[in-house]
């Protein structure tokens, strides 16, 4: 998957995998972001995710790879067995990793990985929530899916 071009440029990893990665906890999911200007071109984006997700899986596991793949309003979960953590590909799309990372409602899950830069980054909240064990809650930030 990281070697398509078009997977490189767009897509980012963030979110709490990223902080449990760089924090040695374990994430329940890995959640990637498409940064685009058109959604058009994030479905392109999905699909070429699909098809990396696919052949990774089966070039690994071969006849006994399996893959179950669901689709929510917000996201399109892939989940393997046996299980690694599953991949999650959001379905909103943000003009800039900085635009994605001011939409977190949860401090310390405000890190980001971006393929295209081979670079971590964060915003000062998180590095706050990191670096002091405390996240703040801030009711203006909540958003639908705040508790899930």
């Amino acid at each position: 998957m990281m070697g398509d071009p078009v997977i490189k440029r767009v897509v980012v990893l963030a979110g709490g995998a990223v902080t449990s990665a760089l924090t040695g906890c374990v994430a329940g999911d890995c959640d990637l972001f498409l940064i685009t200007e058109s959604d058009v071109a994030g479905l392109d984006v999905l699909k070429r995710i699909y098809d990396a997700v696919i052949r990774r899986a089966t070039s690994s596991r071969g006849a006994d790879a399996r893959v179950f793949v669901t689709r929510s309003g917000l996201a399109v979960t892939f989940f393997f067995a046996p299980s690694p953590a599953p991949i999650q590909v959001v379905l909103s799309t943000y003009k800039s990793t900085a635009d994605l990372l001011a939409s977190f409602d949860v401090d310390a899950a405000a890190f980001a990985f971006q393929l295209s830069r081979d670079a971590f980054v964060c915003t000062p909240r998180c590095r706050r929530a990191l670096e002091h064990g405390v996240n703040i809650a801030d009711s203006t930030r909540h958003s639908r899916t705040y508790f899930h």
